[in-house]
């Protein structure tokens, strides 16, 4: 599902106040793309996408698709949806992208450059995919899906290497991202995934990032597909090393955020007090 501007909630906008809760639990291996889930056949039941690696035995310049069954071995039978070629695909996201009521796959390339969605034609197969170009004079390397601007199509927000800034690209329905816009997000580079949710309880998306000087900085967004820059916290850890998620870990309703030192045990629970 495509996080959207949406909230049932009333609205007690936040200041975006954290309190920090840390815990050892245990070691971490490296790092991998973490896979989506969709229907990606049109049968009811959940598949799997996810970026290849040559432990699997398949082409790791690809995306592996595995559809599940009703049986007790599920996943099984798979397909392999091919980026263009030595494109290096980084990382996969699921969104109806051209508003057919089918789930599509899009996919982050980093030599590539670009965004590619393959479009479920919603029988049994993928169209081939539809190109959506990053900057060519950067190397793309998280990206996240969202509706921005209000407009009920789905969007990409997308980091580069060693870079102090974001572009988010708009969707126009057609299975395309194209239209966009970059914010700064001051001195510092992203060095972590990007993390989209509504964090200061406003009923607009923002956009989450790890930052070097070992900080969490946000962009704020209006729900127009404007943001503006916002630190939120300090951290212990940040960079290709650590990772970063969210949920609501203490139920309060309030979107919290987790960091994890992939490097040690160590993790700190940033809960989101809303002050």
């Amino acid at each position: 599902m495509v996080p959207t501007t949406t909230s049932k909630r009333t609205k007690v906008v936040c200041s975006l106040k954290y309190q920090q809760v840390s815990s050892a639990i245990g070691t971490f291996g490296r790092r991998r793309s973490l896979p989506v889930f969709g229907d990606f056949n049109g049968d009811k039941l959940l598949d799997i996408a996810f970026q290849t690696d040559k432990q699997l035995g398949i082409n790791p310049n690809s995306i592996g698709v595995y559809y599940g069954n009703d049986r007790t071995d599920y996943f099984t039978r798979h397909r392999t949806l091919v980026p263009d070629d030595n494109s290096y695909p980084l990382r996969v996201a699921v969104a109806d992208f051209n508003c057919d009521s089918y789930q599509d796959i899009a996919v982050l390339t980093h030599y590539g450059q670009n965004t590619g969605i393959f479009i479920y034609d919603g029988f049994t197969r993928f169209q081939k995919q539809k190109t959506s170009f990053t900057r060519k004079d950067k190397f793309p390397s998280y990206f996240a899906v969202g509706d921005f601007n209000s407009d009920t199509l789905p969007d990409v927000a997308v980091s580069y290497n060693c870079s102090n800034f974001i572009d988010v690209f708009f969707g126009n329905g057609d299975g395309i991202v194209s239209d966009s816009k970059m914010f700064q997000i001051g001195d510092e580079l992203v060095v972590d995934q990007i993390i989209v949710d509504d964090f200061n309880a406003d009923g607009n998306l923002d956009i989450g990032f790890g930052k070097t000087g070992q900080r969490i900085s946000l962009l704020v967004g209006d729900c127009q597909g404007n943001f503006k820059a916002q630190t939120a916290f300090q951290v212990r850890f940040s960079g290709p090393s650590a990772w970063t998620g969210v949920g609501d870990f203490n139920g309060d309703g309030f979107v919290d955020i987790i960091n994890v030192d992939l490097n040690s045990t160590s993790q700190d629970v940033f809960l989101n007090v809303c002050k």
